[in-house]
């Protein structure tokens, strides 16, 4: 449970029983934690009527984890998520074909990483690339005639071929010793094998097969898309689709301190060199959309080396460049275009938060659209945006976020998870929203232990809804929110009390266990009397 709902438990009176379970009392494991759900990459289907997500759940028998798909009709009066895949291989990156009838995604079930096609009438996965290497990513062109997909070769094999043979025989080597001439040596935990991540462009087939793929990224000495972290957010089709947009930083001396990535232009059908569109900016160029009327949108650092510079973002209309929302102090984590095609999406830190914005490309003007809470991947939908929302107490779980702002659940993936930690504790009265305490007529008051960002906003909520809240400091994070708080208490007329509970924490729980068994008083005594004074 989240800890505010503890809290609020203990306060009201609703049936927790603390001394039945203090007997068995365990601490929370590192095996609890990995036994969790971990949802991730929402995709709504073009027509807006579901959502494919993929779900991670560990098997601790094999020491693994393992991701499977799963799909939500989003028209359901109550959502019921269910499971499409279940293969003792590794199924990710679920993509839509244009028409909604196909889930494209990448599967390690041939023993290596390729693309399956999953149709929606029914029947089994089929497999359509069969290429020697694996997959890294891709995306298809709206169209869905060609397919952008990433690929690791050595710079100097003229096919793919080459490159597996190369990478079989170094794998046949007994040798674990390795040489390098140039820096990057490593990326986190992956020792560099000479190879560079490679962007080509494949024509899909009558039959639904991907052709043989071109190298659209070759004349670059680039990593494309990034390593070590880099996804198919770096590159994108322009509307027509006969040419490839991607962001790269080309290698050199300098590659180990640079942060001059690039956005590239290249044609699909690799018939000429990419062509740098933004050579002017000596920073960070990267995360390529498209609107509808052809403007091309971008993130862009300014400071030149200081890959923490604040993501702002850009907007290229024909041959000029503007900023958009230049006056907006937030650096942007992920970028994209709602279906309207003329609104921007962004996730953005906020305080503490990271919510889902909306940025009028015209004003500039910025909308948060998902409140407080962590919004780590979104995905837009007809009716709204589907995001996988998470805070401190809740891990991440699927909800569609309404225009209006209102976030309908569509995922619950560690309900069994939870309702053993109730049962555990006896728990009689459980809730996981916070909507669900403001709406049930049996609580009179709540008391508030969130994260600090969640205070007012929290606390106005409670008192709307007609209940006594009683809020650990501080009441807001400006003066704004707390003349917000004195409002919505002089309207409900219920009571606002701001008060600091820390002092019931474990620490000073076990001090006041000392202080009463006077334990301390010996230990303190013990140490003054060795204490030497130094004149």
């Amino acid at each position: 449970m989240k800890p505010w709902l503890y809290f609020a438990t203990l306060a009201w009176g609703l049936g927790v029983n603390a001394a039945g379970a203090a007997d068995n009392a365990r601490t929370f494991t590192a095996n609890d934690l990995n036994s969790l759900a971990r949802i991730s990459d929402p995709q709504v289907s073009p027509n807006g009527r579901y959502v494919v997500y993929v779900q991670r759940e560990t098997d601790f028998e094999a020491n693994r984890g393992r991701n499977d798909l799963w799909l939500v009709d989003l028209e359901a009066d109550t959502p019921k998520p269910r499971r499409l895949t279940q293969n003792s291989a590794n199924d990710t990156h679920p993509r839509w074909s244009v028409d909604s009838g196909n889930i494209y995604f990448l599967s390690s079930r041939t023993g290596s990483t390729q693309v399956w096609r999953l149709p929606m009438a029914g029947g089994e996965a089929v497999q359509i690339t069969d290429y020697p290497l694996d997959v890294g990513g891709f995306k298809f062109s709206s169209g869905g005639g060609r397919l952008a997909l990433a690929m690791d070769v050595f710079p100097d094999c003229a096919d793919l071929k080459c490159t597996r043979t190369r990478l079989d025989a170094a794998a046949a080597n007994r040798s674990s010793a390795r040489s390098f001439d140039s820096l990057f040596i490593r990326h986190w935990d992956t020792w560099r094998d000479h190879t560079r991540s490679n962007l080509f462009v494949a024509a899909v087939n009558a039959d639904g097969r991907a052709g043989t793929p071109v190298n659209v990224s070759r004349a670059l000495e680039a990593d494309v898309p990034s390593k070590p972290d880099g996804g198919d957010e770096e590159y994108t089709f322009t509307p027509d689709g006969t040419r490839v947009v991607f962001s790269a930083r080309v290698a050199g001396r300098e590659e180990p301190w640079s942060t001059n990535f690039d956005l590239y232009e290249a044609p699909s059908d690799g018939g000429a060199a990419p062509r740098n569109l933004t050579a002017d900016n000596k920073a960070w160029d990267t995360q390529p959309v498209f609107l509808k009327n052809g403007d091309l949108a971008w993130l862009a650092m300014k400071r030149a080396g200081f890959e923490a510079d604040r993501f702002a973002i850009r907007l290229r209309h024909g041959d000029a460049v503007r900023d958009i929302a230049p006056q907006w102090d937030r650096s942007v984590i992920h970028l994209d275009v709602a279906r309207d095609g003329k609104t921007l999406l962004v996730t953005a830190n906020d305080i503490g938060q990271t919510p889902l914005f909306s940025i009028d490309a015209a004003s500039g003007r910025a909308t948060n659209l998902s409140g407080p809470g962590t919004v780590a991947e979104f995905s837009p939908a007809g009716k709204g945006n589907v995001v996988a929302w998470h805070d401190l107490g809740t891990p991440p779980d699927l909800y569609l976020v309404t225009p209006k702002g209102e976030r309908r659940r569509l995922t619950n993936a560690n309900a069994d998870k939870l309702k053993e930690c109730g049962d555990y504790w006896k728990v009689d009265v459980r809730y996981q929203e916070f909507n669900d305490v403001l709406n049930d007529s049996k609580v009179d008051a709540v008391h508030i232990n969130s994260p600090i960002a969640d205070h007012a906003q929290m606390s106005v909520k409670a008192l709307s809804a007609g209940k006594h809240v009683a809020c650990t400091v501080p009441m807001g994070t400006s003066v704004e929110e707390c003349r917000q708080i004195v409002e919505a208490q002089r309207k409900s007329g219920k009571v606002y009390m701001m008060m600091e509970t820390v002092v019931y924490s474990r620490e000073y729980l076990f001090a006041k266990e000392l202080y009463d068994s006077k334990a301390f008083l010996y230990r303190l005594v013990k140490e003054m009397s060795s204490t030497r004074t130094v004149p």
